[in-house]
């Protein structure tokens, strides 16, 4: 985390545990045993942009294309690799910047710059049994019962349902969609459509 307005130092805030915030000592240790994975800080003023690695099932769909910043960021940390850690994209010099691990029955995912592709969220999602509405880089909002959709581009949206389930769209038009497991729409560049799920 960063402290105060623009132009203001950096202040490593340490999130883990129960030590005090200590701007000199980021809990890198700390860290480490949060995620499973051995990690260490980086020097040397490299840009936290990671370029996907194309053999991690994780990463499948995404570009080549590296994601993050350009910026430097302090204190930036690199995953060490380990036989049971999957390197999921890499910094400029080559040290892990993004990976996974599973223990415990679940899955840990570390990213070690300010965002990521929305194909990888879906992908770690997807990974950890999480029901995924929407394969699409737009933004879907849904309580279960009631769904908004609103199109970051033109074209198909196509909506899958954790079950069949009654539904319709709401508004702008109101129309019976069926009892569906899926539906698609074709949507304008951001325009927003509401529906409802479950309908009695």
């Amino acid at each position: 985390l960063q402290q105060g307005g623009l132009g203001a130092r950096r202040r490593p805030v340490n999130l883990v545990g129960e030590q005090n915030i200590d701007e000199d000592r980021p809990g890198t240790e700390h860290m480490a045993a949060l995620l499973g994975m051995p990690l260490r800080e980086l020097g040397g003023g490299v840009p936290a942009l990671v370029t996907p690695e194309p053999e991690a099932a994780l990463c499948e769909g995404l570009s080549e294309q590296p994601f993050g910043v350009e910026m430097v960021l302090e204190p930036l940390w690199s995953i060490e690799e380990a036989p049971d850690v999957e390197v999921l994209g890499r910094f400029g010099d080559g040290s892990p910047g993004a990976a996974a691990i599973r223990h415990g029955g679940g899955l840990t995912v570390y990213i070690g710059t300010l965002n990521a592709p929305a194909r990888l969220l879906r992908n770690v999602l997807r990974a950890s049994g999480v029901h995924v509405y929407l394969d699409s880089d737009d933004l879907l909002l849904t309580d279960g019962e009631f769904l908004s959709v609103t199109a970051s581009s033109e074209g198909e949206k196509a909506v899958a349902l954790p079950t069949a389930s009654l539904a319709q769209r709401i508004m702008p038009e109101t129309a019976p969609l069926g009892n569906v497991v899926s539906f698609t729409e074709r949507f304008a560049e951001g325009e927003t459509r509401f529906y409802q799920i479950g309908i009695e």
